[in-house]
């Protein structure tokens, strides 16, 4: 698991990085926990800073793809998010979309000026899973990203548990059933 950040390594981060670099995640803590949760990822959220929420969106979405799992994230929500952060995806679909959060995830941790150790830390792992990514085909990550867009219809209350899942035809199976 990925480590967590501590307030003094944020307060050692030094001025110049941080202004070199912008104002920091423009997506809000709220959606970037939503995001987190339809990934799959299961973390105690209660006052965590949205770097470690980055954090482990980026570690799930990867170990997901890795193990070949579905989410109930979609591409289109990733895309989303990269386009609020102004980090174009580095390609298309799926692929371009995760290589986009790792470029994210990276920009960030370096905007914040951590120390060699953790972003080096982050350089090596995103290259190891880029290098796989790479290798795998672009419908096999695609196919662990939910099927189907969901609407407002569909979900009127996205932050409830209760909200119904998107139709799909009776002869699919409901791989988001527990």
């Amino acid at each position: 698991q990925a480590p967590r950040f501590n307030s003094a390594e944020r307060v050692h981060a030094g001025a110049l990085a941080v202004s070199d670099m912008g104002i920091g995640l423009k997506t809000s803590g709220k959606e970037l926990s939503r995001l987190l949760e339809r990934s799959g990822a299961k973390h105690n959220i209660q006052g965590v800073e949205k770097l470690d929420l980055l954090v482990w969106l980026a570690d799930q979405v990867t170990a997901s793809i890795e193990g070949s799992k579905r989410m109930r994230l979609e591409i289109q929500e990733l895309e989303a998010l990269l386009s609020q952060e102004d980090v174009e995806p580095q390609g298309t679909g799926g692929k371009g979309a995760v290589e986009g959060l790792l470029v994210l995830r990276r920009r960030e941790i370096a905007r914040l000026g951590y120390g060699t150790e953790k972003a080096k830390h982050f350089e090596d792992v995103d290259a190891k899973f880029e290098t796989r990514l790479q290798q795998m085909k672009e419908d096999d990550v695609d196919s662990c990203f939910a099927l189907e867009p969901r609407t407002e219809k569909e979900f009127p209350d996205s932050d409830s548990d209760s909200a119904p899942k998107a139709r799909r035809p009776a002869d699919q199976v409901d791989i988001y059933q527990n």
